[in-house]
């Protein structure tokens, strides 16, 4: 029908300090702003790594559960966009072990507090023209 498909996934993920025993390492909580946790720093690495690889991160912080956390990347083609969640999870995990630490994307690794989750936004386009979008106001996601 000549649209255009959008996705813009938010991925949460906890860090552990081992791979078998998972142990949370903080006791942050949503958007805190101030380093409340030690992986804060391993977080940021990985939104420099997928920057540097072309991926387009939109936001980065602290989820609601103690030791989780969420990336979200800017929306793209559906296609282009599955292959940059395959290398956000690699990305992660790759780098989480080089800090002695372990990535984990499981859906509920600790019974008893919230689990990980894809939020995924979607949008349909037709040239600049968002097809979910009932009235008469600007883009939100402009065609570039």
């Amino acid at each position: 029908m000549g649209y255009d498909y959008f996705v813009g996934p938010e991925l949460e993920f906890f860090y552990f300090n081992n791979p078998k025993n998972a142990i949370i390492l903080d006791k942050g909580g949503y958007f805190d702003l101030t380093p409340l946790d030690v992986a804060q720093n391993v977080r940021n690495e990985t939104v420099s790594a997928l920057e540097d690889l072309g991926i387009i991160v939109e936001y980065s912080h602290h989820e609601v559960a103690s030791s989780q956390h969420e990336i979200d990347l800017r929306y793209n083609d559906a296609l282009t966009m599955a292959d940059a969640v395959m290398t956000y999870r690699l990305v992660a995990k790759e780098i989480a072990q080089a800090k002695g630490l372990h990535a984990s994307f499981m859906p509920k690794p600790i019974f008893g507090i919230n689990g990980s989750g894809m939020h995924t936004h979607q949008s349909l386009f037709k040239g600049s023209k968002n097809a979910f979008l009932t009235r008469k106001t600007s883009c939100i996601f402009p065609r570039s």
